[in-house]
């Protein structure tokens, strides 16, 4: 994750890319001010699926505003609902993974 969940971007990121990134949609982030056209909470509360401070009534994805701006990387956006599962999944991937190399260097040894 490039930032916490309540920030932009709103992307995974694996090997230092963001993934589903597509080439044409270049991502772009500023904490300082409004880059691009996508609607804010600010502007548009009416688009929103729960009420934002004034901290968090930046960008919107998934009809939750976030801290910052965000441009571009729609393809690349995570969905909120499939956070939990997806982080998750990536956990125990990495546990699996590192289980067998130390089982085998236990062995080895």
């Amino acid at each position: 994750m490039p930032a916490t969940g309540d920030r932009v971007p709103s992307v995974y990121l694996e090997g230092h890319k963001v993934v589903n990134l597509d080439p044409s949609d270049p991502l772009y982030v500023s904490y300082e001010q409004k880059i691009g056209s996508r609607p804010t909470g600010y502007e548009n509360p009416d688009l929103l699926r729960q009420g934002a401070d004034s901290q968090h009534d930046k960008t919107i994805i998934n009809g939750i505003s976030r801290i910052g701006w965000m441009q571009g990387g729609k393809s690349a956006e995570w969905i909120d609902e499939e956070f939990h599962t997806v982080t998750s999944n990536k956990a125990k991937q990495f546990i699996n993974q590192n289980q067998k190399i130390r089982s085998f260097c236990f062995f080895v040894s």
